[in-house]
C-alpha cells in the first residue's frame, strides 16, 4: 500500500511540473533561448560545409612535347589572343591591305603589332598568318595603317605563341618526346600518333626547326585511348 501511495505522489509531482511549463508565460521566451543557438549551429555548420558542386575536381596535367617536326602541326588553327606577333620564316605570300609585297630576300622577320585575325598551320610545315593589324615590320621595313588587311604565309624557322587556350588540340600525326610526370614511367616518344589535348593552356614555340610545346591540360587522348592518369 506504501508503494503505491508513493508512485501515485510521483507521478502526481511530474503532471505539476509539466502543467507549470506548459502554461507558464515565460516557456515561449525560454524555449527561443533553447533553440537559437540549435539553429545558428546547424546555419554555421552548412556555411562551412558548402554547396555540392562547387568544388574543383579537374584533374590538372603539366605536360611538355619537344622535338616535335613542324609538320606535326597540321591542320591547326590558332585564334589570336595577343597583339604582337613575331616569327622568322621563309616566305611565300606577303600581302598587306591587299597589295602583294615582293621582297628580294625570301629569309625574313616579321614584327606584327595590333594583330588580330587566325594563325593557321599546314601538314607541309607551313605557317599562314590572316587577320588585321596596325604595324607591320618587315626586315627594315615598316607599314603602319589602321586595321590593314594582313596574308602571310611561308615556313617559319623562328616564333613564340603564348598563352595559348584551346579546348581541343588534336594532332593528327607527331612524333616527338611526350613528358609528364602524371604518365606511368613519366615519358613517351611519339611516332606519328594522334595525340589529343583537352582544355590546353600552354605555349607552342620553334627554334631553328623545332617545335616545342608547353602547358597544361585537363586530359590527353593518345590513338583514341585516354592516357591521364586520375
Amino acid at each position: 500500500m506504501a508503494v503505491k501511495l508513493k508512485v501515485v505522489i510521483s507521478l502526481f509531482i511530474i503532471f505539476a511540473v509539466v502543467g507549470i511549463l506548459l502554461f507558464y508565460p515565460k516557456t515561449q521566451s525560454l524555449t527561443g533561448n533553447i533553440t537559437a543557438p540549435i539553429g545558428s549551429f546547424f546555419k554555421n555548420l552548412s556555411g562551412k560545409v558548402g554547396k555540392p558542386g562547387l568544388t574543383k575536381g579537374t584533374n590538372i596535367l603539366d605536360i611538355s612535347i619537344k622535338n616535335v617536326d613542324p609538320q606535326s602541326l597540321g591542320d591547326i588553327q590558332l585564334q589570336s589572343n595577343w597583339e604582337d606577333f613575331e616569327v622568322e620564316m621563309n616566305y611565300d605570300v606577303i600581302s598587306i591591305s591587299d597589295t602583294t609585297i615582293a621582297l628580294e630576300e625570301s629569309d625574313v622577320n616579321i614584327k606584327i603589332k595590333g594583330f588580330s585575325g587566325i594563325v593557321s598551320f599546314f601538314k607541309n610545315g607551313n605557317m599562314k598568318i590572316e587577320g588585321k593589324a596596325g604595324v607591320v615590320k618587315i626586315n627594315s621595313m615598316e607599314i603602319s595603317k589602321p586595321n590593314m588587311n594582313l596574308i602571310i604565309v611561308g615556313k617559319p624557322l623562328n616564333y613564340e605563341i603564348r598563352n595559348i587556350k584551346k579546348d581541343k588540340l588534336l594532332f593528327s600525326s607527331i612524333s616527338g618526346s611526350l613528358k609528364s610526370s602524371q604518365l606511368t614511367g613519366g615519358m613517351l616518344e611519339l611516332s606519328g600518333d594522334r595525340l589529343e589535348l583537352f582544355n590546353f593552356d600552354g605555349n607552342i614555340i620553334e627554334k631553328n626547326g623545332s617545335v616545342s610545346i608547353s602547358g597544361q591540360v585537363s586530359r590527353m587522348k593518345l590513338n583514341n585511348l585516354d592516357i591521364s592518369r586520375t
